[in-house]
Formats: structure tokens, C-alpha cells, sequence
């Protein structure tokens, strides 16, 4: 089981991934914007008090990019899984390839079935 924080602002995906995640016994925290992070950096250690961290990258108000440079310069031992469905004007793999370039432990191009959503977590857990 890992401690898993969810931030993904689309209401949807964030209800269907969490269930996914709960019903394969992991517990999981959502937050539907990376505000939750800039606003808890200080407060909250997020490499002790999750296991793994998922982002989708395109969000409102703060991206994910910024939410896993922020994390990566203070905790980098976060693992962190990178989603994205791409935006209007290009698909996923841009937003994904930036997302690797700022450290993430994994990507995933959406949509994604949760078997792939959790085998990406396990593979994080186990990497420990």
C-alpha cells in the first residue's frame, strides 16, 4: 500500500482515479489543483508524508510543471508520476517530455486504465 497524493483539477478523472487507487488499497489524498502544494510547502513534508505523488500538468491557476519543480527543489527524493491528455494545440508528449526533464520518476499519456495508473505506483513503491 503507498500513501498517494492525487492533483488533478478535472473533477472526474480525479473521483475515477482516486477509487481506482483506493480499491487497490492504497491510500490516497486528492487535491484538485497545485495549489494544495504552494500553499502546504512548510507546512507539510511531502517526501515523508507521501510515497508517491501523481500531477496531471495541465491545470488552472498552477501547472504541474511548477508543482514538480517546486517539489523536486525541496524534497527531491518525491517520486512523482507526470500525467497529461495533451492541450488544444499539441498532444501529450511535449507536456510529458518537459515533465521528464524536470525529474519525474514516470509518465503517463491519458487517458489511463487504472491497472496502468496503479502498476505505475507499484513500480514506485518498489523502487524504494
Amino acid at each position: 500500500m503507498a500513501k498517494v497524493l492525487l492533483i488533478e483539477d478535472d473533477e472526474d478523472f480525479r473521483e475515477f482515479y482516486a477509487a481506482g487507487l483506493r480499491q487497490s488499497s492504497h491510500e490516497v489524498t486528492v487535491a484538485s489543483s497545485g495549489r494544495f502544494v504552494t500553499g502546504e510547502i512548510g507546512k507539510i513534508d511531502f517526501g515523508m508524508t507521501f510515497d508517491v505523488i501523481v500531477t496531471d500538468i495541465l491545470m488552472p491557476d498552477v501547472d504541474g510543471l511548477e508543482v514538480i519543480r517546486l517539489l523536486k527543489a525541496t524534497y527531491p527524493a518525491c517520486k512523482i508520476i507526470a500525467m497529461s491528455g495533451g492541450g488544444r494545440l499539441s498532444g501529450s508528449a511535449i507536456y510529458l517530455h518537459l515533465a521528464e526533464a524536470f525529474g519525474v520518476d514516470a509518465t503517463l499519456a491519458k487517458p489511463i486504465g487504472i491497472p496502468d495508473l496503479c502498476d505505475a505506483v507499484n513500480r514506485r513503491m518498489n523502487a524504494a
